[in-house]
């Protein structure tokens, strides 16, 4: 285990998210395994964009990590899946995958962050930074220590 994988569990334990890890290439929260997925890649232009709709939506801290907004917002799915029921997530799903490819980028990623899973998801990580930006700052601090020896390591 790399010292990015330690710091990020033991992170995790510490602030009580009592969640598995896998490390990957893209980021993602498994219900079924209750397992993050903790990406490697990165989208910069994305990642720009969810920043500022976090903002809009009351996050009061600019200029928190990429991935640690990433990895926020896979807890957020972790701590509010089960608000919905399987048949709800199954139309969001679906809703989801229907997106107009069409549309510029930035819209359809608006439209994907508005479905009622992917919202709560976000509402819980403005409401997690403003309320514990030490943890946050914490998480940072591992991603700007380990994070690219880590990538450097596995892709």
């Amino acid at each position: 285990m790399t010292n990015f994988e330690k710091n990020i569990v033991g992170w995790l334990e510490y602030n009580n998210f009592d969640v598995g890890v896998m490390f990957e290439e893209d980021f993602g929260y498994d219900r079924e395994s209750n397992t993050l997925h903790i990406g490697t890649l990165a989208y910069e232009d994305v990642c720009r964009w969810f920043e500022q709709y976090l903002y809009e939506f009351g996050m009061e801290y600019t200029g928190v990590y990429d991935p640690v907004l990433c990895l926020l917002h896979e807890l957020g799915h972790y701590k509010t899946i089960d608000d919905f029921s399987e048949e709800e997530l199954m139309v969001y799903d679906f809703a989801k995958n229907m997106l107009d490819d069409r549309m510029e980028i930035q819209e359809v990623m608006n439209k994907y962050w508005d479905s009622p899973d992917e919202f709560a998801a976000n509402m819980w990580v403005v409401n997690y930074v403003n309320l514990h930006i030490d943890a946050v700052e914490a998480l940072c601090e591992i991603y700007w220590k380990y994070w690219n020896e880590f990538v450097e390591e596995n892709n």
